[in-house]
């Protein structure tokens, strides 16, 4: 049991509770605090420089940490034979990456004999310094309706024959050197789900993919690729010359989603189009995971999504993956700006649509948004409503900010909840589902505070783990301890 005085707030550990603390205050009012088990993910190896393995060690038992995940590149030159069924071969590192394996490899046993977990992001192709020249790229159908090769981050085509080979290969090779590893998180293959022209280097546009790796994925899942194509061009033209009139017909009947989408374009072959994708997806999954319980059976898979708003645009569909993955990361991303936030996915799209129909009032777009992704932001039907959460100074770029407005606390009882229930529900299994949550990709970062609430939300919506993506000092820290399963002195 926890006492907690309403004089200095101070905890006082009287026995161990693993999951619920019955709070007892002053006034003899008694509330149950549920606990939530915290994974940590950390993106390079900076940590070896900021703490002595014993330290990091010391802080992730502060917060009851069991599994970490590691997201940098291995320190390792790559084994000739883990590639003899791979056409690419992995360039070696960087001399400054190998003068870490040592390092490395230290802390991998200390954490294995503290009884910690070891799960590895950093063999995922999609790592800027993995990414393989010879790989053929996404293509989308830009907004001259001209199929174009994306660029930058992500840039690969998950289709290309070459990928899944040579993901296995990198595989063999982080197992060789660090036996320690119980799996790894695979972060993709998606398709995009933004409109804004020339965003991110048509790297998330939701016209993907139209290129030859595809066309060939297309046809073996028995599809008429062209006929995928020539829907894709539809919608981009419908999108463009949306009618308020029969939108507003379509606000009131109970559909949402790509069903909404479908009808308020009036194009039934859309559903065929995601469906293609979904294919797609569920076909990547099944072949990485078979791969990799090939090489060690034991080895688990984490699947990482978006949001349920926004998981069918980019081909994920979690009930008809969860007999191909061990357990599901959905990204609890809600920052205003930057990349893959949902406030700034909602606005992006908004200005957009009426960039190309300067004719719907911004209500009724709100209200289309709202409509397709399943749930309407608290107090917003404008977009001042949304500007104010960031500073006007960083809503046209990409940079991180503090600057701007919190979002209102209904945004976390109600959209954060609701999107954390459906991800639960699809999968099934709350053991199997814990989301990748991170404060900021640019734009206005979420505060200490707005993390608080994200985890109490998700609490609410029965979440019993998640995968902590953020600092490991100052406020954030704090909040992860504060929701931790591990009670406190």
């Amino acid at each position: 049991m926890l006492i907690v005085t309403k004089k200095n707030n101070d905890l006082r550990k009287k026995s161990i509770c693993h999951y619920n603390a019955i709070i007892l205050t002053q006034g003899n009012l008694i509330v149950t605090i549920t606990k939530i088990d915290t994974w940590v993910m950390l993106n390079n190896w900076n940590i070896l420089d900021c703490y002595t393995s014993s330290e990091f060690l010391d802080k992730m038992e502060e917060a009851g940490v069991k599994h970490v995940a590691f997201g940098g590149r291995l320190p390792i030159r790559a084994n000739p034979k883990n590639y003899e069924n791979s056409l690419v071969k992995r360039k070696t590192p960087s001399p400054e990456i190998l003068s870490l394996k040592n390092k490395v490899q230290k802390l991998f046993r200390d954490l294995k004999n503290r009884g910690i977990k070891i799960y590895l992001y950093g063999t995922n192709p999609r790592a800027n310094e993995m990414q393989p020249d010879s790989m053929t790229k996404k293509h989308c159908l830009d907004i001259d309706l001209a199929v174009k090769p994306s660029e930058g981050y992500w840039a690969i085509c998950s289709n290309t024959p070459e990928f899944i080979p040579y993901y296995l290969a990198s595989i063999q090779d982080a197992i060789q050197n660090f036996p320690e590893v119980s799996g790894f998180l695979n972060d993709g293959p998606e398709f995009g789900y933004e409109i804004k022209p020339g965003f991110m280097g048509h790297m998330n546009n939701l016209f993907t993919c139209f290129g030859s790796c595809c066309e060939k994925k297309a046809k073996e899942l028995d599809y008429d690729f062209t006929s995928l194509k020539q829907t894709a061009i539809q919608l981009r033209r419908k999108l463009m010359s949306l009618e308020e009139r029969s939108l507003n017909n379509l606000f009131d009947q109970e559909i949402e989603g790509l069903e909404f989408l479908s009808l308020a374009i009036k194009e039934p072959k859309i559903k065929e189009w995601f469906n293609f994708k979904k294919d797609s997806v569920s076909k990547y999954i099944k072949t990485l995971n078979q791969g990799i319980k090939t090489i060690d059976n034991s080895l688990q898979l984490g699947v990482g999504s978006r949001l349920p708003a926004f998981a069918p645009l980019t081909g994920y569909d979690l009930q008809s993956l969860n007999q191909h993955a061990n357990f599901f990361l959905p990204k609890l991303y809600f920052w205003m700006g930057g990349y893959d936030g949902l406030y700034g996915t909602v606005y992006r799209w908004a200005k957009t649509l009426k960039n190309w129909n300067p004719h719907l009032s911004e209500k009724t777009i709100l209200q289309f948004l709202y409509k397709l992704f399943g749930f309407t932001l608290p107090n917003t039907n404008s977009f001042k409503n949304m500007e104010k959460h960031i500073d006007p100074l960083f809503l046209n770029n990409n940079k991180n900010t503090w600057l701007g407005e919190a979002f209102p606390k209904e945004f976390f009882t109600k959209v954060v909840t609701a999107e954390v229930e459906k991800m639960l529900q699809q999968v099934g299994n709350s053991n199997r589902v814990r989301p990748w949550v991170n404060p900021v990709h640019g734009g206005r970062s979420l505060t200490p505070q707005e993390l608080d609430l994200v985890l109490e939300a998700a609490k609410k919506a029965s979440l019993k783990t998640y995968l902590y993506y953020c600092s490991l000092e100052n406020g954030e820290w704090e909040v992860a301890l504060k929701h931790s399963n591990k009670l406190q002195k």
